[in-house]
């Protein structure tokens, strides 16, 4: 969820962080208000944990001029505006043929 410093700085940042799976290949997908988001993903490659098993991070930085042309980052970035504009945003991942989706609603976040 943003800090209020970010929201202060005419930012907001979402990240996704994924732990303990195996093997390492995974994909990562953003939505806002269930559509994708497509432009400006980063997700970092995986790296080994200590048991073996995999952790990676999406980001996904946007400025507000380019936040209607869509990204898939697992680290989202918009202006407070955009933020609370959107009724929701989800990160899918999908690893194995099995796909996680978790939500934050924005109006659910102080």
């Amino acid at each position: 969820l943003p800090f209020s410093e970010e929201l202060g700085a005419n930012k907001a940042t979402l990240v996704c962080l994924i732990s303990d799976f195996y093997p390492s290949s995974l994909k990562v997908a953003w939505k806002a208000d269930g559509n994708p988001i497509t432009q400006g993903v980063e997700t970092t490659k995986p790296s080994k944990q200590s048991n073996n098993k995999y952790v990676a991070s999406s980001y996904l930085s946007l400025s507000p001029d380019k936040w209607k042309s869509h990204s898939s980052f697992s680290y989202l970035s918009l202006s407070p505006d955009k933020w609370k504009s959107h009724s929701s945003f989800s990160c899918l991942v999908t690893h194995e043929g099995s796909t996680v989706e978790k939500k934050v609603v924005p109006a659910e976040c102080s």
